[in-house]
C-alpha cells in the first residue's frame, strides 16, 4: 500500500479514477465516503472491464454505427472481421500483398 494512501470519493466518476489511478502509479483505489470510512475499492481491472468488449459487439456495433447509420449503407456492403478487438477490412486484391 503506498504512503499516503491514495483514496477517492464514491462521488467520483470512472474517469476521474482511473486518472487518479495513473497519477499515483497505483492498481487499487480505496473509495471512502464522506467520513472517510471505506465502502469499496476500485482496481485497474474493475476500469478495464468496462471498456472491454468481445468481438462480436465490436462488430455488431461497427455494422449497426457507421455502415448503417452513419454511411448509409446495407450491413452486407463491406465485409470485416474483428479479431482481438481490432478491425480490418479482408484485401482480395493483388495490390493489398
Amino acid at each position: 500500500m503506498s504512503r499516503p494512501v491514495v483514496t477517492v470519493g464514491a462521488d467520483v466518476g470512472i474517469a476521474d479514477a482511473a486518472r487518479t489511478m495513473a497519477k499515483h502509479g497505483v492498481e487499487r483505489l480505496p473509495v471512502v465516503d464522506a467520513e472517510q470510512h471505506l465502502v469499496g475499492i476500485v482496481t485497474r481491472h474493475d476500469l478495464l472491464q468496462i471498456f472491454l468488449r468481445g468481438d462480436n459487439d465490436i462488430l455488431r456495433e461497427v455494422m449497426d454505427e457507421v455502415f448503417v447509420r452513419t454511411l448509409s449503407l446495407p450491413p452486407q456492403a463491406v465485409s470485416i472481421t474483428v479479431r482481438e478487438g481490432v478491425v480490418t477490412r479482408p484485401c482480395r486484391s493483388s495490390r493489398c500483398r
